[in-house]
C-alpha cells in the first residue's frame, strides 16, 4: 500500500482506481451482493495489476485471515475481501480457548458470526453473554472453587461442561469476587450496555493503589 502511494503518473491513476474500486466490488466480494460482468472484468484486470502484488507482499499463500480481540471496522474488512484476502471476525476469551463465534465459513460483515460446533451462547436479560461448551476453561489456576452455575439445563442437551461467567453489572459479580488482585468489588468501574455506571469513591481506593504500587496521583 505504501509503495502504490509513492507512485506517479500513470501507475499512481492506476493504483488510485483500483482502490477506488475496491468500495464498489466489496459488496459481492464480501458474498453479500452481486455484480454486474462489467464490475467483474474490471475487478479482474485490477486483481492482475494491482491486487495480486498486494497479496504477493503477504507471502503470496495466505489464505485467510481470522481476527479477534477487537472489532473490525467495516471498511477494512470490505477492502481485505476486495483485493482476495477473506478475512472472518471471531469473539471468544482467553477463558474460551480462546474462540466462542465465528463469521467462518458464512461471511458477515460487522457480525462476530455464530457459535462454533459443541458451543451454547445466549443473553442474560441484562445483557451479558453467556457460553457454555467444551472450549470454555474449568477454573483458575490454584484456584479450588468451581464455576459459577447459571446456564440452565435443557432436555437433550449435551453432557455437562466448563461454564464461565464474565460477571454483572452488579457489585457482587462472581468474577469480581473471585479476583484478589483487582480491588473490591465495591470500588470497581463496572460496566455494562443497560446499566448507568457510578465512579467509584477516589477515598476508597488509596489502600489498593498504594499495596499494588500504582501511582495515586494520577487522574
Amino acid at each position: 500500500m505504501e509503495q502504490g502511494t509513492k507512485t506517479t503518473g500513470a501507475k499512481r491513476k492506476l493504483f488510485n482506481w483500483s482502490m477506488k474500486l475496491t468500495r464498489k466490488i466489496a459488496p459481492w466480494r464480501c458474498g453479500e451482493g452481486s455484480a454486474t460482468l462489467a464490475t467483474k472484468l474490471q475487478w479482474a484486470l485490477a486483481d492482475k495489476l494491482v491486487y495480486s502484488k498486494i497479496r504477493a507482499r503477504t507471502g503470496g499463500r495466505l489464505r485467510l485471515v481470522m481476527s479477534g480481540g477487537a472489532p473490525l471496522f467495516k471498511d477494512l474488512t470490505q477492502f481485505f475481501w476486495a483485493i482476495g484476502i477473506p478475512i472472518y471476525q471471531g469473539y471468544g476469551l482467553t477463558e474460551t480457548s480462546p474462540i466462542l463465534t465465528s463469521t467462518f465459513p458464512q461471511n458477515r460483515v460487522g457480525s462476530s458470526g455464530r457459535p462454533i460446533a459443541n458451543v451454547q451462547v445466549r443473553i442474560a436479560d441484562d445483557g451479558e453473554i453467556l457460553a457454555k461448551g467444551p472450549c470454555v476453561m474449568q477454573g483458575y489456576f490454584k484456584d479450588p472453587r468451581p464455576p459459577v452455575p447459571f446456564f440452565p439445563k435443557t432436555a437433550g442437551s449435551a453432557p455437562a461442561t466448563s461454564v464461565f461467567w464474565t460477571g454483572t453489572s452488579t457489585s457482587s459479580s462472581p468474577t469480581a469476587r473471585r479476583t484478589s488482585s483487582k480491588p473490591p468489588p465495591e470500588n470497581l468501574l463496572l460496566l455494562s450496555p443497560s446499566k448507568t455506571c457510578s465512579k467509584p469513591a477516589r477515598t476508597s481506593l488509596m489502600p489498593w493503589l498504594s499495596a499494588t504500587s500504582v501511582n495515586s496521583s494520577s487522574p
